[in-house]
């Protein structure tokens, strides 16, 4: 976009605007579909969403501060899915980890949490 005179402006709200559409989109699939909740994609995921940090480093520093500033749901949602999840029965610890996501939804990702092989069963009735 900058080879076609593009202006600066526009390109900086296309990408915000794309990483935060990317941010909503892996939120709710996480929300959708069961089969994502696992412990081993949760991990699989960060490391993903580390090596896109890489790449937006290497790529440019206005981009950089979006993704690091972007996926803040998709983020939450990880940190949750490998987190013990009795610890969300306090709230301090809830507000530390997930701040943005409610409880509704925080109740549907523990909901659609299946153990998988690093990880013990978990009980929904905790939040």
């Amino acid at each position: 976009m900058y080879k076609h005179g593009c202006p600066s402006v526009i390109r900086h709200q296309l990408q915000q605007h794309i990483i935060s559409m990317l941010d909503q989109y892996l939120f709710n699939a996480l929300l959708t579909y069961r089969e994502l909740c696992t412990f081993g994609n949760a991990i699989h995921m960060k490391i993903t969403m580390a090596h896109f940090e890489d790449w937006a480093k290497s790529y440019g520093k206005h981009i950089d501060g979006y993704v690091r500033k972007g996926f803040q749901y998709t983020r939450q949602a990880m940190s949750v899915l490998v987190m013990d999840k009795t610890s969300l029965l306090e709230e301090d610890a809830r507000t530390d980890v997930c701040p943005n996501i409610t409880l509704p939804q925080l109740f549907q990702l523990v909901s659609n949490f299946l153990p998988d092989e690093y990880v013990c069963q978990c009980s929904v009735l905790l939040i």
